[in-house]
């Protein structure tokens, strides 16, 4: 508990000769005396306050610190995970690139193919057509000449 500078004695005094009898004064003393004892805070308590609030700030401190080098260390890891993602994804999309790439190829050759045959299909459909038109031409010169 701490001291407070109250003079109880002065204070009993001046309420006697105010006109309030001794022990009224007294009773009064003594709950004011308890009232400021528990109520106010001293020199001594700030004191003790600002040493707890210094250790609270130094303890923020090292926590701030902690987190800090946490927070660095957290960033490192996910900066590590993504890049392997990252190349991972990059392998993928040159194996799917590479894959389409030979789908293509060989539609290409199959359409290529396809259209060489129909080619050669229509050539000789109009071959078979001029040569029937040739006969049909020599038939009709042959008949009337």
């Amino acid at each position: 508990m701490t001291l407070l500078a109250f003079d109880t004695h002065k204070f009993i005094k001046d309420l006697s000769s105010a006109g309030m009898n001794i022990e009224q004064a007294e009773v009064l003393a003594d709950h004011y005396t308890t009232l400021l004892t528990d109520r106010i805070a001293t020199k001594e308590d700030i004191t003790l306050l600002r040493k707890d609030m210094e250790h609270l700030k130094q303890d923020m401190v090292h926590m701030k610190h902690d987190l800090e080098g946490k927070m660095v260390s957290l960033e490192e890891r996910l900066e590590g995970k993504m890049v392997g993602l990252e190349e991972r994804l990059e392998g993928k999309m040159v194996s799917l690139e590479e894959r389409l790439e030979g789908k293509m190829v060989g539609l290409e050759e199959r359409l290529e193919g396809r259209i060489e045959s129909s080619s050669k299909d229509l050539l000789i459909k109009m071959l078979v057509s001029q040569i029937g038109i040739a006969g049909l031409i020599v038939a009709v010169l042959s008949y009337t000449g």
